[in-house]
């Protein structure tokens, strides 16, 4: 597996898109460590201090930073501090922009300038001077802060949570309404089509009218036969054929 590029790699190529070459003090004549990373160009002399997101939130580490970056801006023309990208909200710029220290932010092998760094000039026989009392309070009060700001924000981000929880437990609800309205849309349709289809059909059903029957066929009398032939005398072919003749007459 190949190794993830750490923070120092990433800036070295920041530095260097810039004109800058990774250079090395031969020996740090100021109080306390001196920078993490060291870049000369022409445009001067520039020192980088490393601060890891673990360190943010230590007083003892942070402040260790503050001071370093404090006795170590008379020494160079360019002064960074390189944070991780999850500890920038917390770092307090105002501190940085009141003793002329810029900030980058480290994000896996990308590196943005998000405070420039003022050019100064050099102190020459400078680089012992320790800050002052009052500077050191003025830090201390900063810091002081910073760590209350912190313990805000984690506040605040106890908070959220269960307002998360009830924001997805109402996403499900929504998403259950939304199931139900569906079902309703289709039932109203379905009953809107069989109230058409009832209004539809005719109101009763239709009744026959009944069909009558013909009459029947009176039978002759003795007296009608008379002077007829003999055969038309006690002949049954003579009613079938007058009652079939009594049916073909229209009605």
């Amino acid at each position: 597996m190949i190794p993830m590029p750490g923070p120092e790699e990433a800036i070295k190529a920041w530095f260097s898109s810039r004109g800058f070459r990774p250079s090395e003090l031969s020996e740090w004549a100021g109080p306390g460590r001196g920078p993490d990373m060291v870049f000369e160009g022409d445009g001067g002399l520039a020192f980088v201090i490393l601060l890891s997101g673990r360190a943010m939130g230590d007083r003892g580490a942070f402040m260790d930073a503050v001071m370093r970056a404090s006795s170590l801006r008379p020494a160079c023309n360019f002064l960074y501090l390189a944070v991780p990208r999850l500890a920038a909200p917390f770092v307090d710029t105002e501190v940085l922009k009141e003793h002329d220290i810029g900030l980058l932010i480290v994000d896996g092998d990308e590196v943005r300038e998000a405070l420039p760094s003022p050019f100064r000039p050099v102190a020459r026989g400078r680089a012992k001077q320790a800050p002052a009392g009052p500077e050191i309070d003025e830090l201390l009060k900063r810091l002081t802060t910073l760590e209350n700001r912190l313990a805000a924000l984690e506040r605040e981000l106890m908070g959220v949570r269960p307002l998360l929880n009830e924001m997805s437990s109402v996403k499900g609800l929504r998403e259950q309404v939304k199931a139900l309205s569906s079902r309703l849309d289709a039932l109203s349709r379905r009953v809107d089509l069989l109230a058409s289809s009832l209004a539809q059909r005719p109101a009763g059903p239709t009744v026959a009218k009944p069909v009558p029957s013909p009459a029947p066929t009176p039978a002759m009398g003795p007296g009608e036969l008379e002077g007829l032939p003999s055969f038309f005398k006690d002949n049954p072919w003579l009613e079938i054929l007058a009652r079939r003749g009594q049916d073909e007459l229209p009605a």
